[in-house]
Formats: structure tokens, sequence, C-alpha cells
């Protein structure tokens, strides 16, 4: 035999040194796997969380927006309902509201109080509370609220102050 072809049989023969071999080991595949599905059980859990604080968001938002549409309808002069009876809103009855007012410190004023309810039936026979929102507005005495007193002269119709829950707004 020639020199060449030994050495050319001797050189495939021996094993290549892990330098100059090509492809990944089993143990690296899986360890890139474990690390590339702890990423991915990292990034659905930051979904899933944003999608319920989105949620809750949402809920709150229309929770104010029915708390402010029957402040509105009680300063146009819709008649108020009688004791702390809830009364349910006309689109969906799992929400209710109810009001309650009382003489401010200022004379002349009433702080309103307008809380509504989200109890769902279902959520009822799990046990779960309902969900309540309140918003707290100072508003001009009214014929109704003053309970025989005369009425204090106000210049201004606009509420003086506004408190959703523990936040203070000023319109």
């Amino acid at each position: 035999m020639s020199p060449s072809l030994c050495h050319s049989r001797n050189a495939s023969s021996r094993p290549r040194s892990r330098a100059n071999r090509r492809g990944l080991s089993l143990l690296e595949v899986l360890l890139a796997l474990a690390v590339f599905g702890a990423g991915i059980v990292a990034m659905m859990h930051c979904l899933h969380a944003s999608q319920l604080a989105g949620a809750r968001a949402q809920f709150a938002t229309a929770a104010l927006v029915r708390c402010k549409t029957v402040h509105a309808l009680l300063e146009g002069g819709s008649p108020r309902p009688r004791g702390r009876k809830p009364v349910p809103f006309e689109d969906d009855a799992n929400w209710t509201w109810t009001t309650t007012e009382k003489p401010a410190r200022v004379p002349g004023l009433v702080e309103r109080t307008v809380e509504v309810e989200y109890a769902r039936q279902r959520s009822r026979e799990l046990g779960r509370q309902p969900r309540t929102f309140h918003l707290t507005r100072i508003v001009p005495e009214t014929a109704e609220t003053l309970l025989g007193r005369r009425p204090a002269k106000t210049s201004a119709r606009q509420p003086v102050k506004t408190t959703v829950g523990v936040q203070e707004f000023s319109p």
C-alpha cells in the first residue's frame, strides 16, 4: 500500500477532536429547550396578568360611567328612589345603584354619593361578593334635599369636588 492511502485511512479512523465536531449534543439541545420553555412560560404569565389588569380597568371604567350617569340624571331632575333599595339599570339588571345625600360642611351644598354594584346571579351562587364602586360629589342643594329649609343662593351649578373611592379629582 502506498503511504498516502494509509495516512488517509488512519485519519478517518481516528475520532475527531471536540472542537472539530459538527452539531450539538443531546444535552445541549435539551438545555436550550428548557431555557426556551422557561421564557415562554414567563411571557405567558405576563400576558395573562396584563389581560386581567385590562379587564379590571375596563370594569372599573364601566362602573365609573354608570356612577356619572346616575349623577347626571339626579342633577337633571330625575326623581330619586325612596329608601335604600337598589335600583337596577335598564340595560343590565346585574348592575344596581343606590344614592345617599347628606349635608356638606358648606351651607347650601350637599354631599351626594352614588353607589353602583355589580352582582351576577352566578357569582352569588358561588359565594362571591358583589363588586361595589362609589362616586361622591358635592353639589348645590335642591328643593328636594332641603326638607323644608330655604335654599341657599348658589352661583354655580357645577360640582365643587368629586371623589372616586379614595382618589380625588377636581373638575
